[in-house]
């Protein structure tokens, strides 16, 4: 007996030959409750044996890590403003000395700072 003929008999619960829509909402539902147990056990056993290796520091602890990322990346925002500020002031500073006003003597009127 193949897959789908053994799936088709365990979802007959009538044993009529055919499948209803009440037969087989119940075979999913049955079929996810299933589903979710097994993996509330693999949870389970996943988280106990991460307490375990966290408790004898064979692994460092997920809150810990947490902890450090968040740090990081408070760190890198604050370096990224600071480099951009930076770079704004450069910039700023170059295109002062760009558009800055040579004045050459010939074009200086001694006179106007004389007083009158």
């Amino acid at each position: 007996m193949d897959l789908a003929e053994r799936l088709f008999h365990e979802v007959d619960v009538n044993m009529d030959g055919t499948l209803n829509p009440q037969e087989l909402t119940n075979a999913f539902a049955r079929r996810r409750e299933e589903a979710l147990k097994r993996q509330d056990e693999r949870r389970w056993v996943r988280r106990a044996v991460e307490a375990t290796a966290v408790q004898m520091g064979v692994k460092a602890s997920r809150k810990k890590d947490d902890h450090t990322r968040f740090d990081a990346k408070v760190m890198r925002a604050k370096e990224k403003q600071q480099a951009l500020r930076s770079e704004r002031q450069r910039n700023g500073e170059w295109q002062a000395e760009v558009e800055r006003p040579e004045l050459l003597d010939a074009d200086v009127d001694v006179d106007t700072a004389a007083n009158h």
